[in-house]
Parts: C-alpha cells; sequence; structure tokens
C-alpha cells in the first residue's frame, strides 16, 4: 500500500484507486454490518478497475489465482480473463483484501465470544436444574430440554452404555417437535453413538454430534446435539460443554449419595427436623416431625410452618428468619408449638441457615426436641405458684401476711385498695398502722394466741377509720411463725344494714299508716254523714249551717289526706271497671304521637264490636305507654308502629304450651314495631326485671316486666314474636266479659267437626315444638305429611318426591328464605300447588309489611288444630 501511496497522485487511475481505499477505510470504521461491507469493497473493486468479476470467498476454498486467469488475496478473488493489473492496481486489491480480512475475522471472533457466552449460559441453567430436580432422571430430563431450549439444537438425546456392553440404554431426551425424537434411532447416529461412548472422544457428524461424557476417569454416558443444516458445531466448544455436562451429572450423582445417607440419618433420629424457606413455607419434614407434631410428609410440604405455632407466638418464626437472614447464625431458644389434635408441646429449638451452592441464604433447618415431659414438674410448680399469686393478686379481701416479729411481708392488690396505700410502702414495714388503737392490743398477742375472727377498725393512708373483719391464721415455716390476715370492708355492709333498718321503720310507719287510714276513715264517715245530716235539718239556721259547711270540707280534706297514707303504704284498691280496649287506645292516641316523635308513623286497626273488658284503666294505660315507648326505642331511625285488636279464643291445645294460661275469649291488643328485633336468647329474658339492651343511663328494664305484672295481675297473658331485622310483635291477652247475645256467655264453645282428609301436605315450621304439633295433628286427620324446617330443606324435600304435592303449609318469618319467597319458588315448577300462610305476627302488620298478599290464604298463631283443620280442608276444597 505505501508503494502506490507514494506515487504521482495526480495521475487520473491512480487518484480514484486512492479515492476508492479512502472511502472503503471510512466504511470499514463505521459499518457494523459485514454484508454492507462485503458489498461496498466489491463495489469499488468493481469501479475501480472498470471490471465486473470481483467477488468474495471463504479464505481456504481454493488456491490463488495469478496472471491472465485472475488474482486471488485472502478471501478477495478477482478474475480478470487475460488483463494483466499494474502495481498501483495490485496493491490496490491487496488493501482492499486487508480491510476485509479484518471485518470478517472481526465477526468470527464476535461469533466465538457469543457461543462461549451462550455456552456459560446453558451450563448455569443445567446447574440450576441440578439443584431443582428431585431425581436424576428429572434432572437429565431438564439439561436435555435446556440445551434444546438455548443451544440452538431442535434434538438432544443422552444414553448411558447398556448392562451388557453391547448397546446404548437411553436416559433422556428432548425435542422443539415430537416428531423429530425419531431421529435419535438412525442407524448411522446409533453408530456414531456407541463410537463415541467406547473411545471416549467426541464424534462429529454433518448433522449432529456425540459427546461423550467423562469425568473422573469414568465414562457416565454420550449425549448427542442435533443441529440446524447451518449450525455447524466447533469442536472446542463442543469439548468444553461433554467436560461441564460430565462433572455436572458426576456431581448429582455424588449429592444423591450424601443426601441419601443424611436422609436416613435425618429419618433414624427421634428429633423433628424441618427446613422452611425465608418466606416461612416447609420444603423437608422428617418422620421425627411426624411423630412429633402429628403431621405427615405431604400434609406439610408447600404449607406455612404457621400451622404447627401458636397465634400469639406467630412473631416469633418472622423474628426467628430475619436473624438468620441477617446473620446466619444458629439461634436456640425453648418454645411452644402445636400438633394436629390440637395439643400443645414444649420444644427446645435449633435454627440453622440453609445457603444455596453461591453461599446465599436460602431457609433455614429447624431442630426441634420435645422438652415437655422433662419440664412438667417445673412447670407444675410454676404453675401453682402463679395461680397461688394470681388467688391472692386477685381476691375481694385484703391478705396481709407478717412474721414474727410483725413485719409485713405479704400485701395484695386488695389491700392496697382497701388502706390506700402501696405495697411497696407497707411490705418491710410494721402492722401496726394499718389498724386503729383499739386493734393494737390484739397485735401484742400473736405470738402467744391465735383468734379465728373479731371486728375492729382500720385506717387509710389519709387517716379515715372504717370499719372492717379481720380473719387470722397461723402457719410454722422452718421454725417461725408467720400469721395471714384476711381482711374484710364491713363499711358497704354497715350502710346496708342502715338502709335495711331505715326500710323496716319506714314499713313499719306505713303499716302504721294503713292501720291509722283505715281507723279513720271509719271515724271520718261517721263525721261526714252526720254533718249531712245537720245540714239538711238546719237549712233555715244560717250561721249553723255554715259552721256545718266548714265542718264537712275540713272532713273532705281529712279524707283525701288518707288516701295518701295509703297510697304511700301500698295499700290502695284497684279501680276495677268495664272497659272498651278501643276506647282506651283512642283517648291515648294524640299522647301516643307525641311521645313517639315525627320520624316514627303511628297506626290503628281497632275490631268493631269488640268485648269489654274487666281491669284498671290507668294500669292498662301504664301497659300500651310501656309497650310503646319499648317499640319507639327500637326504631332509633324512625320506622312504622301499628296498634291493633282482635277477639281471639285460647283453646286447650294453646293453654298446654303456655304455662299458667287459662282457655276461653280474650281481647287481644297487638303492639307492632318495624325495628331491629330481637334474638331468641333476648325474648327469653325480656319481661326479666332490670334486663335491659340499652346502654348505660337509658333504660332501668323496669317497662316490660312492668307490663308483664299489671297484665298478669288481670288475669291475662303477654307474649313476644320477634326476628332480628324484622321487628317485634308484644300481644296481651286480656279477658272478655260475655254479652248477652253471644253464645260466649255460657263460657263454652261448641266443639268443631273434625275435618279429615288424604291429601299430600309440605309443612315448613321452624319452631321444633309447633312443628311435631301440627304433624301429628294433620297426620291423624289422614293426611300424607312432608315436613321441612326451613327453605332450603323443604326444596330439597321436594326435588325428591316427584309426585303430587297437593299444599304448601309454611310460616311466614323464617331464618334464610321467608314463606312467601318459598311458595313463589315452588309454584313456578308447580303451578297447581295451593298455600296456606302462617305467623305469629298480625294477619294485619303481615299484610301491611308485604310479606303475604291479601288476597293470599292466612292463618293467625296461636291457633286450635280444629281451626288449622278447616282451613286445610277449605283451601284444599278450594271454598
Amino acid at each position: 500500500m505505501k508503494g502506490w501511496v507514494g506515487r504521482d497522485r495526480e495521475q487520473s487511475g491512480v487518484k480514484i484507486l486512492f479515492q476508492e481505499i479512502a472511502r472503503l477505510t471510512q466504511c470499514w470504521l463505521t459499518q457494523t454490518d459485514l454484508g454492507v461491507l462485503i458489498e461496498e469493497c466489491v463495489g469499488s473493486v468493481n469501479r475501480a478497475l472498470s471490471i465486473d468479476s470481483a467477488r468474495v470467498v471463504r479464505a481456504g476454498d481454493s488456491p490463488p489465482m495469478e496472471g491472465l486467469d485472475g488474482l486471488r488475496f485472502g478471501s478477495l478473488v478477482v478474475e480478470g480473463g487475460r488483463r494483466r493489473y499494474g502495481p498501483d492496481e495490485v496493491d490496490f486489491l491487496r488493501a482492499v483484501a486487508n480491510l476485509l480480512d479484518l471485518a470478517i475475522g472481526g465477526q468470527q471472533q464476535a461469533l466465538a465470544v457469543a457461543r462461549i457466552q451462550r455456552l456459560r449460559s446453558l451450563l448455569r441453567q443445567c446447574l440450576q436444574a441440578l439443584l431443582r430436580a428431585a431425581s436424576e432422571n428429572e434432572f437429565l430430563l431438564e439439561m436435555c430440554r435446556t440445551l434444546v431450549a438455548g443451544g440452538d439444537c431442535p434434538l438432544v438425546w443422552l444414553a448411558s452404555d447398556s448392562p451388557d456392553g453391547t448397546g446404548l440404554t437411553p436416559l433422556a431426551q428432548a425435542s422443539d417437535d415430537p416428531g423429530k425424537e425419531a431421529w435419535a434411532q438412525d442407524h448411522v447416529h446409533l453408530e456414531v453413538a456407541s463410537l463415541a461412548l467406547r473411545t471416549a472422544r467426541i464424534q462429529l457428524h454433518e448433522s449432529f454430534a456425540c459427546l461423550p461424557l467423562v469425568a473422573d476417569g469414568q465414562t457416565l454416558g454420550v449425549i448427542s446435539l442435533f443441529f440446524q443444516s447451518d449450525g455447524a458445531p466447533d469442536p472446542t466448544l463442543l469439548s468444553w460443554l461433554a467436560d461441564d455436562l460430565a462433572l455436572s451429572l458426576l456431581t448429582w450423582r455424588a449429592a444423591a449419595g450424601q443426601r441419601s445417607r443424611l436422609a436416613s440419618i435425618l429419618e433414624s433420629t427421634s428429633d423433628a427436623i424441618v427446613a422452611i424457606t425465608l418466606e416461612g413455607v416447609v420444603t423437608d419434614w422428617n418422620q421425627g416431625a411426624e411423630r412429633a407434631y402429628g403431621y405427615t410428609r405431604s400434609e406439610m410440604i408447600g404449607h406455612p410452618i404457621s400451622r404447627i405455632v401458636p397465634w400469639e407466638r406467630t412473631p416469633e418464626v418472622a423474628l426467628i428468619l430475619h436473624k438468620i437472614q441477617r446473620g446466619g447464625k444458629t439461634v436456640q431458644f425453648d418454645t411452644v408449638r402445636v400438633t394436629k389434635d390440637g395439643r400443645k408441646l414444649d420444644a427446645w429449638l435449633s435454627v440453622s441457615a440453609l445457603r444455596d451452592f453461591r453461599g446465599q441464604i436460602v431457609g433455614c433447618s429447624m431442630i426441634a426436641r420435645d422438652t415437655t415431659a422433662s419440664t412438667q414438674t417445673e412447670r407444675e410448680l410454676i404453675q401453682n405458684q402463679a395461680q397461688l399469686a394470681s388467688v391472692i393478686e386477685t381476691a375481694m379481701h385484703a391478705i396481709i401476711s407478717v412474721d414474727h416479729q410483725q413485719r409485713v411481708i405479704l400485701y395484695n392488690r386488695a389491700a392496697e385498695r382497701m388502706f390506700d396505700r402501696p405495697a411497696s410502702r407497707a411490705v418491710g414495714g410494721s402492722l401496726e398502722p394499718l389498724f386503729a388503737a383499739s386493734f393494737r392490743q390484739h397485735l401484742s398477742l400473736l405470738g402467744e394466741t391465735v383468734q379465728d375472727r373479731l371486728e375492729t377498725f382500720g385506717l387509710r393512708a389519709d387517716g379515715e377509720q372504717f370499719p372492717l373483719e379481720a380473719a387470722i391464721s397461723q402457719l410454722t415455716v422452718n421454725g417461725q411463725k408467720l400469721y395471714t390476715l384476711i381482711v374484710r370492708d364491713l363499711t358497704l355492709q354497715k350502710a346496708l344494714e342502715e338502709q335495711l333498718r331505715q326500710s323496716q321503720k319506714l314499713e313499719a310507719l306505713g303499716q302504721l299508716a294503713g292501720g291509722i287510714a283505715h281507723d279513720f276513715n271509719n271515724l271520718l264517715m261517721v263525721i261526714l254523714g252526720y254533718t249531712d245530716d245537720s245540714m239538711v235539718r238546719t237549712a233555715s239556721r244560717e250561721s249553723l249551717k255554715h259552721n256545718l259547711g266548714e265542718i264537712h270540707q275540713a272532713a273532705s280534706r281529712a279524707a283525701a289526706l288518707t288516701g295518701q297514707l295509703l297510697t304511700f303504704s301500698r295499700k290502695q284498691i284497684l279501680m276495677l271497671q268495664e272497659l272498651s280496649l278501643n276506647q282506651v287506645v283512642s283517648d291515648l292516641h294524640k299522647m301516643l304521637e307525641r311521645l313517639i316523635g315525627e320520624n316514627i308513623c303511628l297506626h290503628t286497626n281497632l275490631s268493631a264490636r269488640l268485648p269489654r273488658i274487666r281491669a284498671d284503666q290507668s294500669q292498662i294505660q301504664q301497659v300500651i305507654l310501656n309497650l310503646v315507648v319499648n317499640a319507639r326505642d327500637a326504631m332509633p331511625e324512625g320506622g312504622q308502629l301499628h296498634l291493633e285488636t282482635q277477639e281471639v279464643h285460647l283453646d286447650d291445645e294453646y293453654v298446654a304450651s303456655h304455662l299458667g294460661v287459662k282457655p276461653g275469649d280474650y281481647i287481644m291488643l297487638a303492639v307492632t314495631d318495624t325495628g331491629a328485633g330481637m334474638t331468641r336468647e333476648t325474648q327469653k329474658r325480656i319481661f326479666e326485671p332490670f334486663f335491659t339492651t340499652k346502654g348505660i343511663g337509658q333504660g332501668t328494664g323496669l317497662g316490660l316486666s312492668t307490663a308483664f305484672g299489671i297484665v298478669k295481675q288481670a288475669e291475662g297473658h303477654i307474649l313476644v314474636y320477634s326476628e332480628v331485622g324484622r321487628g317485634s310483635v308484644f300481644k296481651v291477652y286480656l279477658p272478655s266479659l260475655p254479652t248477652p247475645d253471644s253464645d260466649r256467655c255460657t263460657g263454652r264453645v261448641a266443639p268443631p267437626t273434625l275435618q279429615t282428609g288424604s291429601e299430600t301436605i309440605l309443612m315448613v315450621e321452624d319452631d321444633k315444638p309447633l312443628r311435631r304439633l301440627m304433624t301429628r295433628i294433620l297426620r291423624d286427620s289422614g293426611y300424607n305429611m312432608l315436613v321441612a324446617s326451613d327453605g332450603a330443606s323443604a326444596l330439597s324435600i321436594v326435588r325428591q318426591h316427584p309426585e303430587k304435592i297437593d299444599l304448601l303449609l309454611t310460616d311466614v318469618v323464617m331464618p334464610g328464605m321467608s314463606g312467601r319467597v318459598l311458595a313463589e319458588t315452588l309454584q313456578g315448577s308447580r303451578s297447581d300447588l295451593k298455600v296456606v300462610y302462617m305467623s305469629g305476627y298480625t294477619s294485619d302488620a303481615i299484610v301491611r309489611l308485604g310479606i303475604v298478599e291479601g288476597q293470599a290464604d292466612f292463618i293467625q298463631k296461636p291457633f286450635s288444630p280444629a281451626v288449622l283443620q278447616d282451613k286445610v280442608r277449605q283451601v284444599l276444597d278450594g271454598a
């Protein structure tokens, strides 16, 4: 190049050659695509030499051509025919050839580096498979799949020498297309693979390479790599790959042997050995763990270790894993674990880090030893001590122990509260400051005698004196006498005794007032009687009449005073009278509207021609007011309040299930609200005195118990129906007075005619005793009964009963599915099914709430067997 560059550049041909070589040099410096650079070189040669015969070939394809036939410089070939090239042109061709050789060599070097990097990646993936695989077959299969996925190999086949040494035994294979797996059975391939295995040398074929896996002087097998048509293998890289794969397989087998021996040791130990990840997931679980915790290996692998950790110790696991992850040091501690059957075990744990092949911490191993038996005695001793301390510290009475020198050695919390003096000031000090001077003489006798119980006075820290009772006991410990005082504060007891005495005084005063009022009333009746008579007889004598009038007025005021005395002594007589319950409700309507507020709508439905009752009007008004207030408090956000009256008859069947109720005719008052409702547990206690579900200061718990007492005094009956979220209805039954034009004046009702049938009835009732009663009544009447406790079980019965069902008898309000939804669901597939609804809510309230349409057949609880039989027969007959 230097030879011709230094010549006369003014010559036209040389100048063109110089320009072309400069342009190609610039292209070589900037262009990364080898194909583009080759095209530029070929084009420059053709343009500079005015030919069309330059081409690029691989070095070594053919010998150099010189003279008339042409020239070859490295990868550049110029076929010039008979033309001869001058020195400058030859130098130009050499320069172009040098550029091409540099570019082609650089690309080959880059490809070699890429192949090495790819080989490293493949070996890294195979090593990861070595760590993941649970068996040798799984490892070999994963290794084949890795080579197919990242090694430009459509098929990888691996085999070992057959046991008899006459052939090959396939171990694993993988391909990008299942149809190519037959290539491995090709006769030529099997011969080449056998040759590679026998000679322990790599055997290359035009479409595959067979690599013997030799490590530590052992031939472990042979692996065949099938390449694409243009994927000729590099023998050096293949040799590296074969050596590393053989080493991986040898490492796996050695590790497998170690794992087998280690597993045998782990399974034979009595300790529980568990391996977990840093996330707390179990990865290994030996037989000792199975015996200790009760869970099998399959039940724990893949599950969190927290399954055997008590809930109160859950943070312990995260703390230990954090320590292991940060420092990797072994941690030992005592803890508690939970078995599969819920038992708690005392355990000693040794936790160590688990590392991967890079030395990074990937989990930890836990060796646990059951220490329950060895610590049981210690635990019982500690537990007894703790229980004793707990009893002493939580005792209601003050417990004080003193030694033989009368120094306080035990002083519980109750003593701190009673004497208003902390234990830090009392323990170690004298007993004397805690008691009044009158008790100090007893202290001096503690060393000589022991008195069982005595009353005296104690002293609080501020000097206040209070009554107390002290029980003293003596105990000898290590030759020393100890005394324990159990002290009870009598302040409240003394106050209650004083209240009792005062109450007894007031009761005696009340009895005296009642007696005086009774006798005084007799005297007043005499005075008033004679005064009235005298005023009539002396009508003409105005002055005497005036005096008698003053006497009469004073006697009337005295009579009023005796009434107040009777009220005080609770000796007043009930003002029983015949009442219209409808009139009582109507008279209270305005007052009730003001009482419940504007956010509650009040509705009344009073039955016409209602018989009268005999009761004290003020007490009946009190019952209504108490029930309305209770309903109002159940609807803080507002709602609907309904008052309804009806004439009902309670028969023997009803009386049998309601203690204290007499059969007969009653007037029923129903108070229905749309409030929150009550649970069954609340309903059981609703009438107990002082029981309330309201907050502190919001109710006394006497309203409903007062109503209950008034109704009972009137020989009536009160009950409640309620469902949570559905509201409540209180029913008050008061005996009705017979009317002259009614059959009830005789006190008896003509027995109804027994109604029978043979149809199939599906009855749904959630109250078990009532369900049994109605089933017996209808079954005795000849009906075929299907019985369910709720809507879901009713639907199940219908699915299993393809025959016709004539009637659905269902409660309206039930848990889960309501009676109306059940009826609509069944009638969707059985359009001829007839329905009778029943409920403890009033029929008027049921219709208003939209639970049952107004035209639906409905029967009101409570009802008699005759009413039930009549309603069923009536609906079945379509009457």
